[in-house]
């Protein structure tokens, strides 16, 4: 009574947990293989999805993946998600399975040859399935998108798109299923608040969602990188494969899905506030919807108003793009990437591991034993890395799991 509904998840959890095989070295091929498998995702959805949008410009496409990749890699080190195996195999895993099916559904939709047709559309469901028995919010994303693409099609055709119809069936039925486990609701009571409060939840999903716009608007420069974006829409012209005016549209309801995927986590939570790996998927949702808003906004000022100087207003905002670098708080130094790199080149992360290696050590050593391990014995944590860290109660669950994989009768930290 106690599963929490992420079906895929926990298979993968069992499949490839390097407790249950080979431990460290299995470690390390899946964290590198969900990074590479990650990028590979987002990359391959910006591209394939941009190519469904708009023709041709392989140069807008690619600086669309570029600034894509910036922003994922810039603004948070995402230390759950990269460094961490539960996070990985929870929401990267099936964000990346998502992101998969939406390639292959773009993929079916210029399909010529029906047998084609159908594998990718089978695809579509089966990755589909996979990502909604994820996080919740993954589930939340999934099927918002899809239905803002049920939407798109029945302003334009006066009739939905019977496979984005059959599509948005399966996600949602995956999406229930995963909501609808028992333990989502044990998890919930024991939260804070003790229950489920549908109307805080949305109060909650609202502060949420306005923080994280504070953070990515103030605190970075996310809004450089738009204007950026804004003036490859500026390259559009004629270039459109959508219907302008009802594209719009759903692209502005588009703004209400990173709310759908807070949502569920808040009212898990019953607090205004989200794990960083939870950040993880509503940074990549606003990071598409607002690059999709800025590619709109650039093709609708040369389509509207400025159609004879594209090339002046162009680079007026690309001056502007470099004044506001130039004044903008947020340097080189300040991106996630630069940081977890310098703490290699200083080899801060390297003796952090070994470090951890001895711990483990003397762990494998207390076997049969209640093992106290002083503070001494335990790495200290650094910024920008999923670290260690163990109670001074033997009775906390990873104290209590740590005990059971090493064979110990108990284990906890010592006190100073």
């Amino acid at each position: 009574m106690n599963w929490q509904g992420t079906y895929f998840s926990m298979f993968m959890q069992a499949l490839l947990s390097p407790v249950n095989h080979y431990g460290m070295l299995q470690l390390r091929i899946v964290m590198l293989f969900n990074s590479i498998n990650f990028f590979a995702s987002l990359i391959g959805c910006v591209w394939v999805v941009s190519g469904r949008i708009f023709q041709g410009q392989r140069l807008v496409r690619l600086v669309l993946c570029t600034c894509t990749v910036f922003a994922m890699t810039a603004y948070s080190s995402f230390e759950e998600i990269f460094y961490w195996f539960s996070g990985a195999a929870s929401y990267s895993i099936p964000m990346s399975c998502l992101l998969y099916s939406w390639i292959a559904l773009c993929r079916s939709d210029v399909a010529v040859r029906k047998g084609r047709k159908y594998f990718l559309i089978i695809m579509v469901m089966l990755l589909g399935l996979c990502a909604m028995g994820g996080s919740l919010t993954i589930a939340a994303t999934g099927c918002g998108a899809v239905l803002l693409l049920c939407v798109y099609s029945f302003l334009v055709h006066k009739s939905v798109n019977r496979v984005y119809l059959s599509v948005f069936t399966v996600y949602l039925v995956g999406a229930l299923l995963n909501a609808a486990a028992p333990g989502n609701f044990i998890r919930q009571k024991t939260s804070e608040g003790g229950g489920m409060h549908l109307t805080g939840a949305l109060f909650h999903t609202y502060q949420v969602y306005e923080s994280n716009l504070h953070w990515v608007f103030n605190r970075t420069n996310f809004g450089i990188v738009l204007l950026i974006v804004l003036i490859c829409g500026m390259f559009l012209q004629g270039k459109m494969r959508v219907d302008r005016n009802r594209y719009t549209i759903v692209s502005v309801l588009a703004l209400l899905i990173p709310g759908i995927a807070i949502f569920p986590v808040v009212l898990g939570y019953n607090l205004s506030w989200m794990p960083n790996r939870c950040v993880f998927i509503l940074l990549l949702v606003m990071v598409l919807i607002f690059y999709n808003l800025a590619l709109l906004a650039g093709w609708w000022i040369v389509e509207t108003v400025l159609t004879k100087n594209r090339r002046t207003v162009a680079v007026m905002t690309f001056l502007l793009i470099f004044a506001l670098g130039t004044v903008n708080g947020y340097h080189f130094s300040d991106y996630a990437s630069t940081r977890v790199f310098k703490k290699l080149c200083k080899g801060t992360i390297q003796n952090y591991h070994r470090e951890y290696i001895d711990m483990l050590h003397l762990i494998k050593l207390g076997k049969g034993t209640d093992l106290v391990l002083e503070p001494s014995d335990i790495p200290e944590p650094i910024e920008d890395f999923y670290c260690f860290d163990l109670s001074t109660e033997t009775d906390e669950r990873m104290n209590k799991a740590i005990a059971y994989i090493y064979q110990l009768n108990s284990i906890a930290k010592g006190t100073e």
